[in-house]
């Protein structure tokens, strides 16, 4: 097994043991990402359209995962972006927060793993008919490359505390390069909350993608 797919196992095992933690048990490892269909390749990205071999746009799916008992959606994108411009995006909180977030805080973690480029716990406040707030642990881990020059990042957040309104939440982001200025994104998502389906975590994960477009000032287009 290369580094990478090593890495690609292991980046996954935190949303295993908070699923296992939050919700009684349920796969682990990689089997999280998927008990009916094999993400491990992930999603194919998006196909050529005319001359473009790297369309800014994304392959996503999204359901109930029955025997983990949490919602799914998986994304596999194009960004017309450097792995360095989309991994600094990911740095910036609002990229990804809900956007019923009233304010948010971020408080750096000592970390002894060098690979671990950045730890960071979130705690958010939002309202969507109530007030609530948690905590997102969240990891970046520069696995090729430098940090000037990325190769290979993968990116994994966590629910850790807060609202009991969300029982499990994890999401992971994996960024790779097929070509020059060219990003691929993946991105994995896992929630049991009381009031989000799988198409609502579907249209999440595709905000995030907008928000890095918007970021970074290149098209994002979502699909339909």
């Amino acid at each position: 097994m290369t580094r990478r797919a090593a890495w690609g196992c292991v980046a996954l095992l935190g949303a295993a043991a908070l699923l296992s933690a939050c919700c009684g048990g349920g796969p682990t490892g990689p089997a999280i990402l998927n008990d009916a269909t094999s993400l491990d390749p992930p999603l194919p990205p998006p196909a050529a359209d005319g001359g473009d071999p790297y369309p800014p746009t994304c392959n996503v799916q999204s359901f109930q995962n029955d025997k983990g008992n949490y919602a799914q959606a998986d994304a596999t994108c194009w960004v017309p972006a450097g792995i360095g411009q989309v991994w600094k995006a990911l740095q910036d909180p609002t990229v990804t927060e809900d956007p019923h977030t009233t304010s948010f805080s971020v408080t750096n973690v000592p970390d002894s793993d060098p690979s671990h480029v950045l730890h960071q716990m979130i705690h958010y406040n939002l309202t969507d008919i109530l007030q609530v707030s948690y905590d997102l642990e969240w990891i970046h881990v520069l696995d090729e490359g430098t940090v000037a020059d990325p190769d290979h990042v993968v990116i994994t957040f966590q629910k850790v505390s807060g609202t009991s309104y969300v029982s499990l939440w994890a999401d992971s982001f994996e960024l790779t390069s097929p070509a020059a200025g060219v990003t691929k994104l993946v991105i994995s998502a896992h929630e049991n909350a009381m009031t989000w389906s799988p198409t609502d975590l579907q249209k999440g994960i595709l905000q995030y993608y907008s928000n890095i477009g918007s970021k970074l000032g290149v098209p994002a287009n979502v699909p339909q």
